[in-house]
C-alpha cells in the first residue's frame, strides 16, 4: 500500500462513527495488513479493509475474513497470549458477514524464535475455529503458518 492509499484510508477511518480506540486499531490494522500481504501472498486481493472489524479479502475465488490481533510470546513458558482488548471484537467479527474462510493473524512485534513456535500448542485452544492461523513477525516481515 503506498502512502497516498494509506492516507486516504486513514482519513476515511477518522470520519467513521466508531470510538477513538477503534479508529486507532483500524489504522494499526492497515499497517499489519500491508506487512501480512507482502510477506504471505501479494496475490491476495483486498475487498474491504475498513468497514468491518475484520478485513474482507479474496484469494482466487474464495472470500476470506482476516482478523488481526496482537500477541505476546513468552520464551520462558511457550504459550500464546492474545491481548484481551481484541478478544471481544474477534467474537463480534465471527457473527457478522462470514466469508467462506476465517483466518487469524496474530501480530508479534518482537522477533520470533522458530524453536518457540514449535513449542506452541494451538490444538486445544479457542483458535481452532479459524480455518488458518498465522503469526506475523512484524519486525522481520515474516509470516509463520501455525
Amino acid at each position: 500500500m503506498d502512502i497516498k492509499e494509506f492516507t486516504a484510508c486513514a482519513r476515511t477511518i477518522e470520519h467513521m462513527h466508531i470510538t477513538e480506540n477503534d479508529k486507532e486499531e483500524r489504522v494499526i490494522r492497515l499497517l499489519d495488513l500491508d506487512r501480512f500481504i507482502k510477506a504471505y501472498s501479494p496475490s491476495i486481493t483486498i475487498v474491504d479493509k475498513i468497514s468491518y472489524p475484520l478485513v474482507i479479502a479474496a484469494e482466487g475465488n474464495k472470500r476470506i475474513g482476516i482478523c488481526f490481533t496482537d500477541v505476546r510470546l513468552n520464551p520462558n513458558a511457550p504459550h500464546w497470549h492474545v491481548s484481551e482488548g481484541h478478544h471481544d471484537s474477534l467474537r463480534q467479527s465471527l457473527t457478522n458477514k462470514l466469508p467462506e474462510e476465517l483466518w487469524l493473524v496474530m501480530v508479534c512485534e518482537k522477533a520470533v524464535d522458530p524453536e518457540l513456535l514449535k513449542a506452541l500448542d494451538l490444538a486445544g485452544s479457542p483458535l481452532k475455529s479459524f480455518n488458518q492461523v498465522f503469526l506475523l513477525d512484524f519486525h522481520n516481515c515474516a509470516v509463520h503458518k501455525l
